[in-house]
């Protein structure tokens, strides 16, 4: 990313979290927010080095592998079963569980995916939010 589309974002980033923490939505620090706002490299490298995309490739390949068990056609294993195929296919888990929860935020595969437990990451499976 190139740094002027680094300090545009920043600041529309800042601004946000400046708006959202006058409403008492956010506990964005005041050090963040003005980083942000005022260009401050180092907080906007750690706002935005910590992005990952999930390609399209990635959603299709958890879906594949989903589809069996959605359609019945097969009886579905456990959750670290499933985690472990997928991360053969090159799923890694907390991308996995950024799938699965977009997935069921959009009313896709929500029988399977519930099917499969609660879990939350990196090795904690009691609170899938």
């Amino acid at each position: 990313m190139d740094t002027e589309l680094k300090l545009i974002l920043g600041k529309l980033l800042g601004e946000t979290y400046r708006t959202q923490k006058a409403q008492g939505n956010t506990q964005i620090s005041d050090s963040k927010i003005f980083g942000l706002v005022n260009g401050i490299e180092e907080a906007i490298n750690a706002e935005f080095d910590q992005l990952e995309l999930i390609s399209n490739k990635q959603i299709d390949i958890v879906m594949s592998y989903l589809n069996q068990y959605y359609n019945g056609d097969e009886k579905l294993p456990n959750f670290v079963t499933v985690r472990l195929a997928l991360e053969q296919k090159g799923i890694s888990h907390g991308t996995l569980i950024d799938i699965f929860k977009y997935l069921k935020a959009d009313n896709r595969y929500a029988p399977v995916i519930d099917k499969l437990g609660d879990y939350e990451v990196p090795n904690n499976f009691s609170n899938f939010k």
